[in-house]
């Protein structure tokens, strides 16, 4: 007996060591750079559900970063739906409530009309946004920017991208030297899943992230693409949801769903992304475990 009261001590010390390990381990790997500025943050929140908006022309796809950045649909027949199907009932990073997203069919979309970030200067961008496709035929732009800055090109300023020849994810911006950017997905979509897509561009290197069905953690694809010259080439055209332009011309329209659309001005660290919980939970989990282990300890020796 007096054997194993030396011996639980020393146990106890041991895990105790253990789970502090494991808790600056996962502290450090989710260390938090300066706070992002987002220029536009469009939940889709309006609704209300099984319903089109009633607004044409007009700010009705709120944009909840405070800067304006609200968008419009054209007509009742542009109108995508308010459905509550969504990837997640609370978002992971900020906790808020999330009962809503937006199903579109082709020749439905929302954008940005004479809005501050239609001209914005990006020397930095993170786009983030949920998606689902419905069907895998068709070229689909779940986010783009309407334009064509390059005479030569007829890429329009960026978007996030679904091609069905390959059945994969493409995402691409111009760089402010005027060269587009593109990457691609490590594996096909299945249809009817919700993925979380994260785009990221430092002004020198542009990387691409997904959080699929089953991850607990976004997951690069591809290679990073070196770029020049700062993220995104200066245009004025409009931010999109639901098509996207080529050549000058709008196309590529989704069938699909889109949920939880972000724009930030900083290259976003993987742990700032909206589809996994801010690094604080973690800290308040490691602080639990650490008080679990200390009072087992004292419950040991006693």
């Amino acid at each position: 007996m007096t054997e194993s009261k030396k011996h639980i001590p020393r146990r106890g010390l041991l895990f105790g060591t253990v789970a502090l390990a494991v808790c600056l381990l996962l502290l450090a790997a989710v260390a938090v750079p300066a706070p992002a500025a987002t220029i536009a943050y469009w939940q889709f929140e309006e609704g209300p559900v099984d319903t089109q908006t009633a607004v044409y022309q007009g700010d009705w796809f709120l944009d909840s970063s405070g800067n304006g950045n609200h968008m419009w649909t054209w007509a009742d027949t542009t109108a995508p739906t308010y459905r509550s199907d969504v990837p997640f009932a609370t978002v992971p990073q900020t906790g808020a409530a999330n009962d809503l997203s937006l199903q579109f069919t082709p020749n439905q979309d929302n954008y940005t009309f004479a809005k501050p970030i239609n001209t914005y200067s990006f020397g930095q961008l993170t786009v983030e946004a949920s998606v689902k496709v419905n069907s895998l035929d068709g070229y689909q732009v779940f986010v783009g920017k309407d334009g064509k800055p390059v005479a030569s090109e007829a890429f329009p300023p960026m978007f996030v991208k679904f091609l069905d020849h390959n059945d994969l994810f493409e995402v691409m911006m111009i760089d402010a030297s005027g060269v587009p950017r593109l990457t691609w997905s490590d594996f096909a979509p299945t249809v009817g899943e919700w993925y979380n897509l994260a785009l990221v561009n430092d002004g020198s290197t542009m990387r691409f992230f997904i959080k699929g069905p089953g991850d607990t953690q976004y997951v690069e694809q591809g290679s990073p693409v070196a770029v020049s010259g700062g993220a995104l080439i200066d245009s004025d055209g409009s931010w999109t949801v639901g098509r996207g332009m080529w050549d000058n011309g709008i196309a590529d329209w989704i069938n699909g769903s889109v949920d939880e659309v972000r724009v930030s001005d900083v290259a976003l660290a993987p742990s700032e992304f909206l589809g996994v919980p801010e690094p604080s939970t973690l800290a308040s989990a490691c602080l639990g475990l650490l008080l679990l282990t200390a009072v087992a300890a004292w419950r040991r020796r006693s």
